[in-house]
């Protein structure tokens, strides 16, 4: 199955406002946020520092109308990516990429609250999601997802299933709220939970 037929269309996106953008990106950032666990136990200084800051930077940003500048802040994010990937390169490549995705998520997130025209906004709304998904497709291609049939397809079809339920929860105007709530609003995943996150 082509990420492409999974991916999120634009279409899709109608009803989020801008305020909604921000908070799906962020839950895109979360749902991802457990494979920081990949740096441990030797994590670099300052990592989950860099990853928390930016993550409460984006969902605080959905609430204020203000356009922030965000360039420092996304070569935070894309800076940390690749040093995992060079960190981890002769190591566990599949370890490096996936953290690296996992930094790109909320680079790309942060990198839309600086966008005011709306088609540029859910542009890279919509890549913010793919990077989220393409961790689990990295791992299932890397032997590392064992689900029936094909773990490619599973894997992603989970992921992209679980991205569609937030773009539904957050339609609309949704309240403001801190990260710790935005946590809570749902579940990341399906009942049961894959096994393999």
């Amino acid at each position: 199955m082509s990420l492409r037929n999974l991916a999120l269309k634009p279409g899709e996106l109608k009803a989020l406002s801008r305020s909604g953008l921000l908070l799906f990106a962020a839950r895109c950032a979360l749902r991802v946020e457990p494979c920081l666990r990949l740096w441990w136990p030797d994590p670099p200084a300052g990592i989950r520092t860099t990853w928390t800051r930016n993550l409460d930077f984006l969902v605080a940003a959905a609430s204020t109308p203000r356009v922030p500048r965000v360039a420092a802040r996304s070569r935070s994010l894309s800076n940390a990516g690749a040093q995992a990937g060079r960190r981890f390169d002769s190591k566990d490549e599949t370890r490096g990429r996936c953290l690296n995705y996992v930094f790109l998520t909320l680079s790309a997130g942060v990198e839309t609250a600086a966008l005011v025209d709306r088609a540029a906004a859910v542009k890279s709304t919509i890549l913010t999601a793919k990077y989220s998904a393409s961790i689990p497709a990295i791992l299932a291609h890397a032997g590392r997802i064992t689900t029936p049939g094909d773990p490619v397809d599973t894997a992603c079809g989970i992921v992209w299933n679980a991205i569609r339920v937030d773009v539904k929860l957050l339609g609309g105007e949704p309240p403001a709220m801190d990260l710790p709530a935005l946590r809570r609003i749902a579940p990341f995943w399906p009942d049961p939970a894959p096994s393999w996150w």
